[in-house]
């Protein structure tokens, strides 16, 4: 195979192009590491809602997709979604971009899953995985509101990326933190650290709330500069 599918076979393109019933895709589209944890995580639920023994192997094709996030061979800029070095999901896994990570793409309770479900070869793996993105996320919160920015370094000071654009603020991305966190306190690990996480989020939007909304969306990760007014999250 080419250097493009070792390195991300069984990836999934983040977007499309749709013509009539057909969607192009551009060759060098990147994954969106968030949607291929998400794509695992529901063939694992599907799996034990209806069993992989009819149409579609869900299992399987959870398994393919979760041993290619760990294992997949880096080539041409291309590098698998979890970092080996950093033990975490990266931003997207190519060029400069795998260098840094998006706090909303780090899914414990997912990891938890792969590791139950998926291949025992790499269930160890999965679970330090987990371990690392609990620790990431109060690492990456702002101390005093707990909000996250859109993208941080591994180390979890906040970055804008490559663009340049604002993402060193609790925007878009962001708004999806909390509800990892949430999940995975109720599924597997109801971390104290994360709790305390989770807290300083209703702390801090407690004096924001309009009706059947936020006053506002999107904030530095200080709380100062609100702008955006309410959001669908």
């Amino acid at each position: 195979s080419d250097t493009a599918t070792t390195a991300w076979k069984y990836y999934f393109r983040w977007q499309g192009t749709v013509s009539g019933s057909t969607v192009n895709f551009g060759a060098t589209t990147v994954p969106a590491p968030d949607g291929d944890e998400y794509f695992t995580a529901a063939l694992y639920l599907a799996d034990l809602r209806w069993g992989s023994a009819g149409a579609v192997n869900y299992r399987q094709e959870a398994d393919n997709i979760s041993a290619a996030m760990l294992h997949n061979t880096a080539a041409d800029s291309r590098n698998p979604i979890i970092h080996a070095a950093q033990n975490m999901v990266v931003f997207v896994p190519y060029g400069a971009s795998n260098e840094f990570t998006d706090p909303s793409y780090h899914l414990p309770a997912f990891y938890e899953l792969f590791a139950l479900r998926g291949p025992a070869a790499d269930a160890t793996k999965w679970k330090s995985v987990a371990t690392t993105s609990r620790a990431y996320m109060a690492q990456s919160a702002h101390a005093t509101t707990g909000l996250h920015p859109d993208y941080a370094t591994f180390a979890g000071a906040p970055t804008t990326g490559s663009a340049g654009d604002g993402h060193d603020q609790f925007k878009y991305d962001a708004w999806r933190v909390v509800m990892n966190m949430t999940v995975d306190y109720v599924w597997f690990s109801q971390s104290p650290a994360l709790k305390t996480q989770i807290e300083k989020y209703h702390a801090f939007f407690a004096d924001k709330l309009g009706t059947n909304n936020v006053t506002n969306a999107l904030f530095a990760v200080d709380g100062s500069n609100p702008s955006g007014g309410g959001s669908t999250a």
